[in-house]
């Protein structure tokens, strides 16, 4: 009795070792084709990890490049506003004097209106000078 329930557990599981050994195997030609698209996936991989830290220093180098254009734009929108004061301050000392000497009774009319278009030229001339050196400064702050 004892062989009789051997035999039946033998005869039970024999089919399913079979079945487990004759489909697991694999043919060589698969495995090896496998190995060759793990290998190449795996050069893929390593090939795009090195191709995004070198992403990641540009992007980190071009922030910092960001940066510092920003304080330049900075200073120079400060120096803009700076030298618009120093204009409207000439404008306004040119008016004030314009008034003087329309007040003075020695000055005629047509000597303010000549006196009058000979400050407005020598505002035009200071506004075209303070713009010729912001350009200048301009392309000295420009990186290379």
């Amino acid at each position: 009795m004892i062989k009789n329930i051997e035999m039946k557990r033998y005869m039970l599981f024999m089919p399913l070792v079979m079945a487990t050994l004759l489909f697991s195997c694999v043919s060589s030609k698969k495995f090896k084709t496998a190995q060759a698209d793990y290998s190449s996936l795996q050069l893929k991989y390593t090939q795009l990890q090195v191709d995004l830290n070198k992403c990641n220093d540009e992007k980190v180098e071009l922030n910092s490049q960001l940066s510092g254009m920003g304080n330049d734009n900075t200073l120079l929108k400060n120096k803009i506003a700076d030298l618009n004061k120093q204009i409207d301050f000439l404008k306004e000392n040119n008016t004030a004097v314009l008034h003087q000497l329309q007040n003075l009774s020695v000055v005629s009319s047509s000597q303010a209106e000549s006196i009058k278009t000979i400050a407005s030229a020598q505002t035009e001339r200071e506004y075209r000078i303070i713009l010729l050196v912001l350009s200048w400064n301009e392309i000295e702050w420009l990186p290379p």
